[in-house]
């Protein structure tokens, strides 16, 4: 299955199963994907949980902070978003 086709597969299923709680996200999913990411990136709180509770749980000589993952995230979200 192509990326594109899985794309569209798991946005219709989630506009399915969460639309009654996000009605922005069934109007227009792609914005509120990239409004997520924004938050994510810019929210201090995320980086705060990632540092309390995913760090620690990480056991490497060279482990990645909090900027890396997410940069990394960021890259793959925005290639499925388009």
């Amino acid at each position: 299955m192509s990326i594109p086709k899985l794309k569209r597969q798991f946005l219709e299923e989630d506009k399915r199963r969460y639309g009654t709680q996000h009605q922005e996200f069934v109007d227009n999913p792609r914005n509120e994907l990239k409004l997520g990411l924004v938050e994510l990136e810019t929210n201090v709180e995320f980086r705060n949980r990632f540092d309390a509770f995913v760090a620690p749980m990480v056991y490497s000589s060279e482990p990645c902070d909090f900027d890396t993952c997410f940069n990394s995230f960021k890259d793959i979200s925005e290639q499925l978003i388009g």
